[in-house]
């Protein structure tokens, strides 16, 4: 009965860590979108452009998201 046990206490440690993975695997795409948006402004404010301006077409372009 130890042997069953302790395979699944081993069992429920995996879950939990792979739980925690999916947590900070969402916070990391979060932050990748807050650097996104962070790094436009900078080109922004590098090229002269008001905030407030739309984007040209002779604006350099950003690439999107990392595929999945």
């Amino acid at each position: 009965m130890s042997l069953v046990t302790e395979i699944l206490d081993r069992l429920t440690g995996i879950a939990v860590v792979k739980a925690q993975l999916d947590i900070t695997a969402e916070e990391v795409r979060k932050m990748g979108d807050w650097l996104l948006d962070i790094e436009k402004r900078v080109i922004r404010l590098e090229s002269g452009v008001p905030l407030g301006a739309p984007a040209t077409a002779r604006r350099p372009r950003l690439t999107g998201k990392p595929a999945k």
